[in-house]
């Protein structure tokens, strides 16, 4: 069962952020496209198992029935709608960045 999987405009918009920030202000290109594979690659197990994750208990996630997949020091926020079979990308947060 394959999932459709898309990216929130947030959160298009963070991991850009996460990619400039990686590859200018820290200097570090090779670095920036190793965390942007690896992102890649743990978003794409998310169409093969989108329940892999469990719910987020902390609000506001809980009640948007959002779940938490940890990539490296980062962590993708993602909602599962099975009756439509899409998972989608809402937001991507540094761990020690609050996630609201």
């Amino acid at each position: 069962m394959n999932f459709e999987v898309h990216f929130s405009s947030a959160a298009q918009a963070d991991i850009d952020q996460i990619f400039d920030y990686i590859s200018i202000t820290l200097c570090s290109p090779i670095a920036a496209r190793n965390l942007m594979a690896k992102l890649q690659e743990s978003v794409n197990t998310l169409s093969d198992f989108p329940d892999a994750f469990a719910l987020c208990q902390d609000e506001p996630w809980f009640l948007r029935e959002v779940r938490s997949m940890p990539v490296e020091n980062y962590r993708l926020f993602y909602h599962v709608n099975h009756d439509m079979q899409k998972v989608v990308i809402l937001r991507v947060f540094y761990c020690r960045q609050e996630a609201k």
